[in-house]
C-alpha cells in the first residue's frame, strides 16, 4: 500500500520522514474512530530510505479483548 495516495488528513501525524532521518523508532497514540491505536516506524539498519510502518489496535480493539 502506498499510504500517500490515501491522502493528507489521515496521515496528519506521520511520523515516516522523523524516523528516516534520525534512523531512529518513533510512534504516535491517537484515535481512530474509538480506538485508542499506536502507530509505529522503524527504520531498517542498512537500508536508510527503507522503515516497517504498523499500527496496534488497528484491526483489534485490545481494551474489549481484555474484558472478555
Amino acid at each position: 500500500m502506498n499510504c500517500a495516495k490515501i491522502g493528507t488528513e489521515p496521515h496528519r501525524d506521520c511520523l515516516a520522514n522523523q524516523a528516516l532521518a534520525t534512523q531512529k523508532p518513533t510512534f504516535v497514540k491517537g484515535k481512530l474512530g474509538e480506538r485508542e491505536i499506536i502507530s509505529y516506524w522503524l527504520p531498517i539498519a542498512g537500508y536508510p530510505e527503507h522503515f516497517i510502518h504498523f499500527g496496534v489496535g488497528v484491526t483489534i480493539d485490545y481494551d474489549a479483548a481484555l474484558e472478555k
